[in-house]
């Protein structure tokens, strides 16, 4: 789940060179203010983010695309109080099942 608050990415690379993030679609999710990993998302839509990968002369330059999208949330209530001995499960797409 993800909150009001966002999200951390935690990109990584065997080479240890560094890596840079660029947000594609700031108009739907954008940098965060925690640091250059931190997300936050803006609107709906698709989420396009783009890791580079430095290169060097052992290590080929490279780019990996992380794409979602942000959907508008959920608006029904939950109103059953509860069974401890059957908990109230949502699944995908918000319906309740015991």
């Amino acid at each position: 789940m993800v909150g009001l608050d966002g999200f951390f990415i935690y990109p990584s690379t065997d080479s240890g060179l560094p890596l840079s993030i660029r947000f594609d679609t700031p108009t739907v999710c954008k940098k965060g203010t925690y640091g250059s990993t931190h997300v936050i998302n803006v609107k709906t839509g698709a989420c396009k983010i783009t890791v580079l990968a430095a290169g060097s002369a052992q290590w080929t330059a490279a780019t990996k695309t992380l794409s979602y999208t942000v959907a508008k949330a959920g608006t029904t209530k939950i109103t059953d109080a509860g069974n401890i001995d059957a908990p109230v499960v949502l699944n995908g797409n918000g319906a309740k099942t015991n």
